[in-house]
């Protein structure tokens, strides 16, 4: 079971409005709120009345401590929170968090990860999985491990600053890990961190209390960061530049003449190609029939193209017949088996929730999910395969002449 914890403002009416609503679509029956005003007392001190009840409950699986303006949006909040909590040597986990901190403001660190939505809008600071050294206190996932040792620290941290980075720093002094995960909130905020000099004032009492973990800039990184604050329109503009230099025609007379061979005419060989993902010009490299297939990136947008295109085109039902036919259905046994490998690789990040496969072929590994509890959804071009997807019992939708979904349900 897990203990959720909020410390809430005046007369908890965010709470209610907010957090509260969405806890009790996300948890289940076994599971215990609670709630305490933090105005008279700070956060650390609130918390600490939590980390309490949680060591009364022997079976207390899990501590989230969440603001009170946290909206949870994710289906698998709680399944989320288990599994990030009951990973080795896990501590403390969260949604979005630093490493390699230069000061109380840890977005500001040399290594973020994560991702939050927020009512100004999208954070998104890198990998939604990563071991970080500290995370946002906007929610605060506590394994077993690390609350029934440590404690919120009132001292240092009176008030409703620096909480969440002294917990977990503490946390990574003793051995734990700190880790991002990609559980979904939305962070109703204002934006700010309110009193600036009691900010101010717990970023000195932190730096004074884990020196090994604060690091000022070099003077290589001072420079770095300068580079950075450049404004946007130039860098645009520079990019943009760069971009029209990339998409002109190669001048150069050392590039050799194609080199035609028996089967290939000079008319094969268009002088450019318009990219099928951003339509801008594409100039290959001068045609070497012998050198074989390879991809064509497009300068603009980054996009891969096989070169030289297929003489052919293949219709799906035609390219399953060509390249597969009943030798897949003769190692039927060896693809649930490999289906079953994959899944139990899912569950240790997703252990239930909708499944979608874009080319689920034949059908085995969607099976597999859905017999394990998953919502399966596959889409196949194959009307082929896609009948003996069916014969799985996948019910089975079409959306085009040329476009098979085979599904138990939707995510939408």
């Amino acid at each position: 079971m897990l203990v959720i914890g909020s410390a809430v403002v005046a007369d908890g009416a965010r709470f209610k409005e907010i957090t509260l609503p969405s806890l009790e679509r996300a948890l289940d029956p076994t599971d215990v709120v609670l709630s305490s005003t933090g105005d008279a007392r700070g956060i650390a001190a609130v918390y600490n009345d939590f980390v309490r009840a949680a060591r009364g409950r022997p079976d207390c699986e899990a501590l989230v401590l969440l603001h009170d303006d946290i909206e949870v949006i994710d289906r698998n909040f709680r399944a989320k929170v288990l599994a990030a909590t009951a990973e080795d040597s896990v501590g403390v986990a969260g949604t979005i968090g630093g490493a390699g901190l230069r000061s109380i403001a840890w977005w500001e660190a040399r290594r973020t990860a994560g991702r939050v939505f927020e009512t100004r809008k999208p954070i998104d600071l890198g990998s939604p999985r990563a071991d970080v050294d500290v995370v946002d206190g906007l929610l605060l996932a506590i394994s077993p491990r690390a609350f029934q040792n440590l404690m919120f620290d009132e001292q240092t941290c009176p008030r409703f600053h620096g909480y969440d980075i002294d917990y977990c720093l503490q946390a990574r002094a003793a051995g734990f890990r700190v880790t991002v995960r990609p559980i979904e909130v939305l962070h109703r905020t204002k934006g700010g961190y309110g009193d600036t000099a009691a900010f101010e004032q717990a970023g000195d009492a932190l730096a004074a209390k884990w020196p090994a973990y604060f690091r000022p800039d070099t003077r290589l990184e001072q420079a770095g960061r300068i580079a950075k604050k450049i404004p946007t329109t130039i860098r645009k503009q520079g990019g943009r530049f760069k971009r029209l230099l990339r998409a002109r025609p190669p001048v150069s007379t050392s590039i050799p003449e194609p080199t035609v061979e028996a089967n290939v005419v000079a008319a094969d060989v268009p002088r450019e190609y318009e990219c099928l993902a951003c339509g801008e010009a594409v100039y290959p490299e001068a045609y070497r029939p012998r050198s074989g297939p390879h991809a064509l990136v497009c300068n603009t947008c980054g996009s891969g193209m096989t070169w030289p295109p297929p003489r052919r085109q293949v219709e799906g039902d035609g390219l399953w017949a060509e390249l597969y036919g009943n030798a897949r259905l003769a190692s039927r046994d060896t693809w649930f088996s490999e289906g079953r490998k994959r899944v139990e690789w899912m569950q240790l990040y997703l252990p239930e929730g909708c499944l979608l496969e874009i080319g689920c072929g034949t059908g085995e590994f969607i099976k597999v999910a859905e017999q394990d509890g998953y919502d399966v959804f596959g889409v196949e071009p194959s009307g082929w395969a896609a009948e003996h997807a069916r014969a799985l019992d996948l019910p089975e939708k079409r959306s085009s002449p040329h476009s098979t979904l085979s599904a138990r349900s939707t995510c939408w």
